[in-house]
């Protein structure tokens, strides 16, 4: 059997315009004319080789390779990251910002950065010494319960302090754990009223 596959050539035509001018300058005369070129157009045919895409496989000893570059580099900035926490840390107890210790063992004791109530040391003993604080507050919250200690009111105070220290606070600031918490007991929450309590009286004298 003989196929036949039809071949299509376009042909173009060019055009020429001719304008001829007549006695009346104003009116212009202007004949299309249209040439047929006999010569047919040969079609471009245009040849593309796509050359296979070969993916080049990794062999088992560069996985390897690359499998102990990436863990020796994590290795690597973990270690860095451990050396620059022991070093800030050891700067703070060597360079304190604050050093109010007496001697070598309460400097070795004391906390670094520890922020503490304002205080004015009265007396000083061999063994300990006697400060006046004075009334300072840094977060407050009651614990409900109207019998004694409730266990789930203590747990509800104890998590609005954990969110203030933990940065829930105006300045948006975190602090450690270390931060002094002062604890009071208050009475219930109640309307008390003393004997004191001034009472306006009226003295009418009647006319008779």
């Amino acid at each position: 059997m003989l196929l036949c596959k039809p071949l299509f050539t376009a042909q173009f035509l060019p055009k020429t315009l001719i304008s001829t001018s007549t006695q009346n300058p104003s009116v212009v005369r202007a004949s299309l004319s249209v040439t047929k070129n006999m010569s047919p157009t040969e079609p471009a045919t245009t040849s593309r080789t796509l050359a296979p895409s070969r993916r080049r496989t990794m062999s088992a000893f560069e996985s390897r390779i690359s499998l102990v570059f990436a863990l020796a580099s994590q290795a690597s900035s973990v270690y860095q990251r451990l050396l620059m926490d022991i070093a800030s840390e050891t700067s703070k107890y060597v360079f304190p910002k604050r050093f109010e210790s007496r001697n070598l063992e309460e400097a070795l004791m004391a906390v670094p950065d520890l922020e503490t109530v304002k205080f004015r040391v009265l007396s000083r003993r061999e063994q300990y010494e006697i400060r006046e604080v004075e009334p300072y507050f840094i977060a407050e919250t009651t614990m409900p319960g109207d019998t004694g200690f409730d266990f789930s009111g203590a747990s509800q105070s104890f998590n609005i302090l954990a969110e203030f220290l933990f940065g829930k606070n105006t300045k948006m600031e975190k602090m450690e754990m270390t931060t002094p918490v002062f604890t009071r007991k208050t009475e219930p929450v109640g309307e008390k009223m003393d004997m004191t309590t001034p009472v306006i009286t009226k003295k009418v004298i009647s006319f008779l």
